[in-house]
């Protein structure tokens, strides 16, 4: 269990790394602690939070609904050491990533890419996180290979019945 010095340190990174539209509420995140299906992993280098992943276990795969690395810990591979972890204890992960129109979200999507993710081709929107928020239409990658159809399908429908439902 996360106590609540820890939960605050990730509530900062979380308000800092995603803007309002991304994030859930502080009451419905800390909720989702209890959830079995949710994970949210701490990583800490002499106990300063370097970073985090909030993941789902779906039917079929994780779901990585966020993942951060503290700006002091960035360009250390902190966020590639994260990644490792959720991939080596997954068959299947998947995660979001913004519809690239910058160079950051392109070099987000390349990141994820050397780690063996794949663009996924079908249309995806991230329903709101908070009451009141808007729908947000977003890129998917899978890896270690990409979803078929079939598979993006039950994706699609474990994501609105144990994430959002």
């Amino acid at each position: 269990m996360i106590s609540s010095k820890d939960f605050d340190c990730f509530w900062g990174l979380y308000k800092e790394a995603f803007p309002e539209t991304e994030r859930r509420t502080y009451e419905d995140q800390k909720k989702l602690l209890a959830r079995r299906e949710y994970a949210l992993d701490l990583f800490y280098d002499e106990a300063v939070l370097a970073g985090f992943v909030s993941r789902w276990t779906l039917s079929f795969c994780t779901f990585i609904e966020h993942i951060a690395v503290s700006p002091a810990f960035r360009g250390k591979r902190f966020g590639t050491h994260i990644m490792e972890q959720v991939l080596s204890a997954a068959e299947c992960v998947v995660l979001e990533v913004e519809i690239p129109h910058e160079e950051i979200q392109y070099r987000r999507i390349g990141f994820y890419e050397r780690l063996g993710f794949h663009l996924l081709p079908y249309s995806h929107v991230q329903k709101p996180l908070r009451p009141g928020g808007c729908s947000l239409p977003l890129h998917l990658m899978s890896a270690p290979a990409a979803l078929s159809e079939d598979a993006y399908e039950r994706f699609v429908a474990d994501l609105d019945q144990v994430v959002y439902g």
